[in-house]
Order: structure tokens, then sequence, then C-alpha cells
């Protein structure tokens, strides 16, 4: 079973609702709302640190060629593609979105299947709030 931060889950709902302010296909949405409502809702004390949650920076590799990459998994409103901020509504932010180190994923572009194997998680914000958190007291 998938898990979500509550904080997620609220934040996306909302962006959901908005959908019409941002280009979002009506599949992604359909994807990501079916994700958000059957995954577990947590406190982010309770997240992994190799779970893709919103503001995670993520490297991966493309299974159907060699080539690495690293993105950062933002809100639509934030998207930069020259700044490698990828919006969740996006294919690949869709696909990736809760999904943890090691895992192998598809998903479609303009027609053409893509396949890649996330490598690491080095920035998962919620984890790192909440760590930093828990020193402080």
């Amino acid at each position: 079973m998938m898990i979500i931060p509550i904080d997620d889950f609220v934040k996306i709902t909302q962006l959901t609702i908005n959908k019409s302010k941002f280009s979002a296909s009506p599949g992604n949405i359909r994807i990501l709302k079916r994700k958000i409502s059957s995954a577990q809702k947590v406190t982010t004390v309770k997240i992994p640190s190799d779970i893709i949650i919103m503001n995670s920076i993520i490297d991966f590799k493309c299974e159907n060629s060699d080539l690495n990459f690293s993105i950062k998994l933002v809100c639509p409103e934030d998207e930069n593609i020259k700044e490698k901020r990828i919006s969740i509504f996006s294919s690949l932010g869709t696909a990736i979105y809760l999904h943890r180190v090691g895992d192998i994923i598809k998903y479609l572009t303009w027609k053409k299947e893509n396949i890649i194997r996330i490598l690491k998680v080095s920035f998962n914000s919620e984890s790192s709030n909440s760590f930093l958190q828990e020193n402080k007291q």
C-alpha cells in the first residue's frame, strides 16, 4: 500500500479541484486522484525518506537508454523545465509520485513509452522538516 503525507493529500486535492488554472491532461488528473485517494494518509514523520513526495529531488536512470537525469517534483505553478522542476500534473510527475527508490516505472509521453528506474531521492522536504523539528526538541 502506498502512503501519502496528509499535507500532500490536502494540497493535491486542492490543485485537482482548481485544475483549470493549469495545463494538465484529464488522464493524469484521474491517475493522480486514484493514487492519493487509495494511499494511506499519514503524518510527515511516518514518511520514509526514499518515497517520492512533493518537493523531492529524484535521480533516475532511463532503462531504454543509458541516460541519467535528476528533477524536482513541484506544484504546477512552480514548474520550470529549464530548472528541472517538473509538475506533479505532468506525465512523469504523475507516474513517479509516491513511488520509491528502486522502483521501475513505465509512462507515456508523446506516444512513446519511457521506462525509468528511481535511483535516489536526494531531498524530501517533508521528511527533512520532520527530522529537523524532532531534533530541535
